[in-house]
């Protein structure tokens, strides 16, 4: 299980300063728990202090280990070793046994069998996040901790990402992921933690909420506003104002039941 207690977290920099209180909650094991909230509303923050890689100010988070977590992928990975010893590397830091074998089958099943061999830095974005997929496959998670898993993943990416998440489900793991890919969060998510503006972080159901994806528009004139995909859509199709530029702002959530 995944429980938080009486939570806080406070960062503060020149630029910004950032309060995080989780409300009380706990989810049962062999989950996944969606982590969603607008761009600097401290998602990532949440997920570090679970990993361990930051100390909450008070409270206390309860988890099962073992414990893996990818919060922040490009760093995390060796770039001047190849995509094998990269696996070989991650599984003998954890007191994970591989064959060659074994290796070889899970790299085919996530789709970069012919990339083994292949140093790091010569991966794309997507043959990283499934270098990522390949790691969480070799090993007995009871928590995984993402951060933008699905970012540079192809169609086909995707769906591995969900078959690979329901087997880890199954074998009884818990999984906290940060994502603006609320579609493919819906296949595998059965809770939500929504971290608002004012830092507060509450639990929900997933098919509970009415995501709904927001875009900064400007426009010629100078004006500007914030408008949900099917504003944006019209807008390209040639409907309403001319506009100068659109930017993904974040997603909004609502509770359809309200």
């Amino acid at each position: 299980m995944v429980r938080f207690q009486g939570v806080k977290k406070q960062l503060i920099s020149k630029d910004k300063k950032l309060k995080l209180h989780i409300v009380d909650c706990e989810f049962e094991q062999g989950t996944c728990v969606s982590v969603i909230g607008d761009n600097g509303t401290g998602k990532t923050t949440l997920l570090r202090l679970v990993a361990g890689s930051l100390l909450q100010d008070s409270g206390r988070i309860s988890i099962l280990r073992p414990l893996i977590a990818f919060t922040d992928i490009e760093r995390q990975m060796h770039y001047r070793l190849t995509v094998q010893e990269n696996i070989r590397y991650f599984c003998a830091l954890y007191g994970v046994r591989i064959t060659s074998k074994s290796l070889s089958e899970i790299a085919a099943e996530v789709g970069i069998k012919n990339l083994i061999n292949l140093k790091v830095s010569r991966l794309s974005k997507g043959q990283k996040k499934r270098l990522v997929l390949m790691l969480l496959k070799c090993g007995a998670w009871k928590t995984i901790v993402l951060d933008e898993p699905t970012l540079g993943l192809d169609s086909d990416g995707l769906q591995i990402f969900v078959d690979v998440m329901t087997q880890l489900k199954k074998s009884g793991a818990s999984i906290l992921i940060s994502s603006h890919d609320v579609g493919t969060l819906s296949n595998i998510s059965e809770h939500v933690l929504i971290v608002t503006r004012d830092g507060i972080v509450k639990p929900d159901t997933f098919n509970k909420l009415n995501p709904t994806i927001l875009f900064d528009v400007h426009y010629q004139d100078g004006t500007s506003e914030i408008a949900n995909y099917n504003k944006v859509k019209n807008l390209f199709e040639g409907s309403g104002k001319l506009f100068a530029q659109i930017t993904y702002k974040g997603i909004s959530l609502n509770d359809q039941g309200k």
